[in-house]
């Protein structure tokens, strides 16, 4: 493969997303049948295959896994499991500088090495990445809105008691204020 390739490099949840029917499938379907066409190349490492084979399992089980494993290897997708220091070194680099899930490193790894554009869901984890290196991304599904973050129990209670005190020197200064009428 070259550089002047157009590879797009798998993450697990966009093969997730074909396989629930999630928001978003169209857009990896779109993909393969352009793979399937010879238009593009469209890699997976083997670490998020290895995430597909676990959600599988662990949401249905092994024969569901199974079978989700052969229609993965009849598609056009092409499992790679580069084994480099430079790819190593990669891995280790996105693991050091963002913190993000081993299988997220392995993505990036193999996006980085294979000049591909990152394709994937996971904004949680991959946004700062996006921001700061130079690795393109094919969003399926647009980032979630942020819902106001519910308040603990004890800032609910915080809250209640700096609420009383102010109500507390309201109700002094009125007093206050009245007395000094009379």
């Amino acid at each position: 493969m070259t550089e002047d390739d157009t590879s797009y490099i798998l993450d697990a949840c966009a093969i997730i997303a074909v396989l629930n029917t999630e928001n978003g499938a169209e857009k990896v379907i779109g993909l393969l049948e352009k793979a399937e066409a010879g238009e593009i190349i469209v890699l997976m490492h083997r670490a998020n295959l290895l995430e597909v084979y676990y959600d599988r399992w662990k949401v249905m089980n092994a024969d569901v896994a199974q079978a989700a494993l052969r229609k993965i290897h009849a598609s056009p997708i092409t499992i790679v499991e580069p084994d480099t220091d430079t790819f190593l070194h990669e891995a280790a680099r996105f693991k050091v500088v963002y913190g993000i899930p081993l299988g997220d490193c392995f993505l990036c790894a193999t996006a980085s090495i294979f000049h591909g554009t990152i394709v994937t869901s996971d904004h949680n984890d991959l946004d700062p990445v996006e921001e700061a290196e130079q690795h393109p991304f094919l969003w399926i599904r647009p980032k979630p809105e942020l819902k106001p973050k519910e308040p603990t129990l004890r800032e609910k209670a915080e809250r209640r008691a700096e609420e009383a005190e102010h109500a507390l020197a309201e109700a002094k200064r009125r007093i206050a204020e009245l007395e000094a009428k009379q």
